[in-house]
């Protein structure tokens, strides 16, 4: 079987290293003491170097054992092909997982066995027949026969069907090789039993009826309605353990890296400062604004470098999305997708269980842009909206959604002096109904109904007026809830509204 072209170039390469890398070789490299066939010897050298360097992990000490071995007993310079096995063990990755005193150390080993076995026979050089290579497309129907013809595409089938195999053995290779350099390594069955033997966690939540421990979570937000507060605000929580929204308990963590693509690192420094956050040596800053080409986390071994840089956070937040799918030439439509499960790739292998990607809302729509992808990626949605998306200064809900999460959309208050934000109660459907108070007030004036209105009565005329039914409704329930109106036992086991006298005391 005919080598592989990329043996020659991986021999060659080690005849060009620089000299002060190598001991300068001798004018003969490779030295004959039985026989005269440097063709033999030098294929065998090639085979066999070839053999060692794509060894696979299991086989790798042995194998080096086994080739220095033989190629010793071909006489070859001792010291050229010592340093040849090395380079062999440093493409294969043996000395990055032993360490090269283990190899030196098989190697004198192989060197003293060829010592007692003495010289390998190294065969004549044999006369090969002279065969001159026909192109089937240079034949013209008149020069070959059918027989010709048909043995001629059988061999150039043959041939085709050989590099095809060729390719994906060598596919395969370098996706072994590739997991192996970035630290890869194929998941483990785990039987019920034993899964379920292990202890749960004594936390279910990072942050309580919010985010469950080793959880994803998608942050969507609508233009300009403070979704880097809402980060600035995680990260106090997430390091000096307050409420998160002056509502939610956080069980604190170690380490968060931040990843920031939109903000400039000025401005950055200014809206942290104010949060006044205590255990500042937690938290690691990345500004990538102008940077984002670098992180390209969908290739594997550049992921490998930025997982290094970031190994040993305990929560990741990426704030945000978009700029690094434009830096990368990703559509957000249809490839957001594979940037999340690189993203998930990347907080795996730095031992990150946590993370949070914030991304933006459609103009005029309340869901994430782009891939559905999204919403199938994270295990919580949270989402921030404004009530008048026209109004910059307009009241801000927050809600959140997710499994074994839910939370109602809520008012967020915020502090300007500390950039802290609270979340009250009350959603933009309670704003809306609270906003009827003034028609209640007006329905329930009138001196006929001063000894009050049944709910249903009390609704008919709230949706006589434009207001829909179930609005009319929660009206009436939070206008007893605010103390404008008072529930009353009536005739017949009813309950009545009554304006509540002391409503403006």
């Amino acid at each position: 079987m005919p080598m592989p072209e990329w043996t020659d170039d991986f021999i060659d390469n080690l005849k060009k290293e620089d000299d002060t890398q190598r001991k300068p070789a001798p004018t003969n490299i490779l030295t004959f003491r039985n026989g005269h066939n440097p063709a033999y010897i030098d294929a065998a050298y090639r085979a066999e170097l070839s053999e060692l360097a794509q060894c696979p992990n299991g086989r790798r000490n042995d194998t080096l054992n086994i080739v220095a071995l033989k190629l010793a007993r071909l006489l070859i310079d001792r010291d050229q092909l010592r340093y040849d096995l090395l380079q062999a063990c440093h493409t294969n990755g043996l000395i990055r997982d032993d360490g090269a005193p283990g190899v030196e150390a098989t190697i004198r080993s192989a060197f003293r066995k060829a010592d007692c076995d003495g010289p390998r026979d190294i065969p004549e050089p044999g006369h090969a027949a002279h065969v001159t290579e026909v192109d089937p497309t240079a034949l013209t129907p008149h020069a070959a026969t059918d027989n010709e013809s048909r043995d001629l595409h059988q061999i150039a089938v043959t041939r085709r069907a050989y590099e095809l195999r060729v390719n994906d053995e060598a596919r395969a290779l370098w996706t072994r090789q590739r997991a192996a350099m970035t630290g890869q390594q194929p998941p483990t069955l785990v039987n019920l039993v034993d899964m379920l033997a292990q202890p749960d966690d004594d936390a279910q939540y990072r942050i309580t009826d919010l985010l469950p421990v080793g959880g994803r979570a998608l942050l969507v937000a609508q233009y300009k309605t403070g979704k880097t507060t809402l980060v600035a605000n995680l990260l106090r929580s997430l390091v000096d353990g307050h409420k998160f929204l002056h509502r939610f308990n956080v069980t604190p963590v170690n380490r968060v890296v931040l990843i920031d693509t939109e903000l400039d690192e000025r401005m950055l420094r200014r809206w942290l400062r104010d949060q006044n956050i205590t255990t500042k040596t937690a938290i690691d800053v990345l500004c990538l604004r102008g940077r984002l080409t670098s992180f390209n986390i969908t290739e594997d071994t550049v992921r490998a470098d930025w997982a290094s840089a970031i190994h040993g956070a305990d929560f990741v937040i990426l704030d945000c999305l978009r700029p690094c799918l434009d830096a990368l030439g990703l559509s957000e439509d249809k490839d957001a997708g594979i940037f999340l499960t690189a993203f998930d790739a990347l907080c795996r292998e730095a031992g990150a269980p946590e993370g949070t990607v914030v991304h933006h809302m459609g103009h005029g729509q309340e869901r994430s842009r782009g891939d559905s992808r999204l919403l199938d990626w994270a295990d919580v949605l949270w989402k921030i909206v404004r009530e008048d998306t026209e109004n910059d200064n307009g009241e801000r809900f927050f809600s959140a959604l997710g499994r074994d999460v839910y939370v109602p959309e809520s008012r967020l208050d915020w502090d300007p002096h500390h950039r802290a934000l609270t979340l009250c109660d009350g959603g933009r459907a309670d704003k809306r109904a609270r906003d009827k108070a003034v028609d209640i007030i007006e329905i329930m004036s009138d001196p006929a109904h001063r000894n009050g209105l049944s709910q249903n009565r009390l609704a008919a005329k709230l949706k006589a007026l434009g207001n829909t039914r179930d609005g009319s409704r929660r009206a009436i329930q939070l206008a007893v809830e605010d103390g404008l109106l008072l529930a009353v036992a009536g005739p017949r086991n009813t309950t009545l509204h009554i304006l509540n006298p002391s409503r403006n005391s």
